[in-house]
């Protein structure tokens, strides 16, 4: 008894001789074109906030190393607005993304730090008047949702024992 498993060796799968010198050739053709010697140059070209020409520019003998270096920019770095990523190819194809900047811009607070000025809001607010109180906590929230598209001001207004509830405007 086997208990279901077979005696038989995995088969492998082999290039048909006919085939082999095809892709004997197509291996060689592969090397010849992107010799390091040859002038076979594939550019990533770097542009802030639409600026002409390129303001960096990198060569590159490898299509691999090429598109691993147009892969690697994932957001807009220091352009105000946006950057343009450009990959040029030897055969004239051309890749380009536009990495654009957030619409506040980029955000100055972290998550904590809404958590942490809740909390000393909720500290402070035995010495003021409710009227005087919800005020400071609109003003932060005001301040915070400027900062950030994704902040929740209702959110915060629960973290911060307000009696407000509706949204900044």
């Amino acid at each position: 008894m086997n208990n279901g498993q077979s005696n038989e060796e995995p088969r492998v799968h082999r290039i048909a001789p006919v085939n082999q010198n095809i892709v004997d050739n197509l291996e060689k053709w592969h090397a010849n074109r992107y010799d390091k010697t040859k002038n076979n140059t594939f550019m990533v070209g770097i542009s802030r906030d639409g600026e002409t020409p390129h303001r960096s520019l990198y060569r590159f003998s490898s299509p691999i190393d090429a598109v691993n270096a147009y892969n690697e920019y994932q957001d807009w770095g220091f352009a105000k607005k946006f950057l343009t990523v450009t990959l040029y190819m030897t055969n004239g194809d051309i890749e380009e993304k536009v990495l654009h900047a957030p619409m506040a811009g980029e955000c100055v607070f972290e998550r904590h730090q809404y958590y942490i000025a809740a909390r000393i809001l909720s500290e402070a607010k035995e010495g003021m008047t409710e009227e005087v109180y919800n005020e400071l906590v609109r003003q932060f929230a005001l301040l915070f949702s400027h900062d950030s598209y994704r902040f929740d001001p209702e959110r915060f207004f629960a973290n911060c024992k307000s009696s407000m509830t509706k949204a900044v405007e």
